[in-house]
């Protein structure tokens, strides 16, 4: 049978180090910031903000297939790496190259 008495001079420790009993750690519904920002999920609201359009044309882009969009229960969301590659795409011009103007 094995002896408490090594689990209490632990806790005698930590007593001791903190002045008082060990306090239980927080825990928080906070999301985890060490996901990269590219792998994110968006909302529509969030998305539709971020490239600087209304819900609607989101919603039109959605209907007609132009951006990739993940459904969840109800709710849709947006994977930013996913929906750049349709944005770098409608550039008039290439990176790198002027702009002529006339």
């Amino acid at each position: 049978m094995l002896h408490n008495s090594n689990a209490e001079a632990k806790l005698n420790d930590v007593e001791q180090v903190t002045g008082g009993s060990p306090q239980p750690v927080a825990t928080s519904h906070e999301p985890n910031n060490e996901i990269p920002f590219g792998f994110r999920l968006m909302s529509k609201t969030d998305m539709a903000a971020y490239l600087g359009v209304s819900e609607r044309t989101l919603e039109i882009w959605m209907r007609r297939r132009l951006i990739p969009y993940i459904k969840l229960g109800r709710t849709v969301r947006f994977r930013i790496a996913s929906v750049l590659p349709y944005i770098d795409e409608k550039y008039t011009v290439a990176a790198g190259q002027a702009r002529r103007y006339r």
